[in-house]
């Protein structure tokens, strides 16, 4: 599965590095960073976003609304699933948080390993003697 993040000022460095860390058969084939500064309304978002992008899911840790909106547009043309936590959009999956993701079709190997936690706990009375991460939090906190 081939991953394009696209982020802002390194908005996404925590969780590309859990993806890095814990994700099996997942690679992030693209960060697209953009760190400049940008006023409140962005007329052209497309000086920002390239349409040249290809990817099996994107991951929008975009912070500029008019940025995030316009990926979302595009994700939506190029038919690319597209998670966009803490966001509002119709067009995207829109977990509260990123490790707030349900299981959605789609989303292949990335939505089965991260999102909402799911652990398989081993238990000897009141002792817990194994715990695995089944799916996890993209910044990696589960595992840690």
């Amino acid at each position: 599965m081939k991953i394009t993040v696209f982020e802002q000022n390194g908005s996404g460095q925590q969780k590309i590095q859990g993806i890095r860390d814990y994700g099996r058969d997942i690679e992030i084939n693209e960060i697209i960073s953009i760190n400049t500064f940008l006023p409140d309304f962005v007329e052209d978002p497309e000086t920002y976003v390239s349409e040249t992008f290809s990817a099996d899911l994107v991951l929008d840790y975009l912070t500029h609304p008019d940025l995030s909106h316009y990926l979302v547009l595009l994700c939506s043309k190029k038919n690319i699933p597209v998670v966009s936590s803490g966001k509002k959009n119709e067009d995207a999956l829109t977990p509260f948080t990123c490790c707030g993701l349900g299981r959605h079709r789609g989303l292949g190997e990335y939505g089965e390993q991260f999102g909402f936690p799911e652990y398989r706990v081993e238990v000897d009375g009141r002792t817990i003697t194994s715990l695995e991460v089944i799916r996890g939090a993209p910044c990696g906190a589960s595992w840690e």
